[in-house]
């Protein structure tokens, strides 16, 4: 199977939730972001490349907020901000004197279970 790209993501804008106006020309949007959409379903190396055109910023993207993520997934999705992409870790425990919980990503070999993120953007 082939590992997700930037077509396997889909955008949707929240309605009522784009501001931008000549006092403040950084457009702002709310988006429900799904992956994977189709059948590439293995996680890339990296992390699940996004397109800022098609969050509504056509140049720069300046700002962009995990608001909800989708917790029955088990997931913990973070912004590569330098790469622009989603990075997805899960909690694996660890034994020893205490018990503690890390964050490890995951492997290019993983599927990705279904997933939408309700993020905030904003740019130029």
């Amino acid at each position: 199977m082939p590992q997700l790209g930037t077509a396997d993501v889909t955008y949707t804008v929240v309605e009522g939730t784009s501001i931008a106006s000549p006092s403040v020309p950084m457009k702002e949007h709310q988006f429900l972001v799904a992956f994977p959409n189709s059948t590439n379903v293995l996680y890339t190396s990296g992390g699940i490349p996004l397109s800022i055109g098609k969050l509504g910023i056509p140049a720069t993207l300046r700002k962009f907020i995990i608001e909800d993520a989708a917790s029955s997934s088990g997931y913990v999705p973070k912004w590569d901000q330098l790469a622009n992409t989603i990075r997805i870790y899960l909690t694996q425990n660890t034994t020893g004197a205490s018990t503690t919980t890390s964050l490890i990503e995951m492997t290019t070999a993983a599927t990705v279970a279904s997933t939408t993120l309700r993020v905030l953007v904003a740019g130029w």
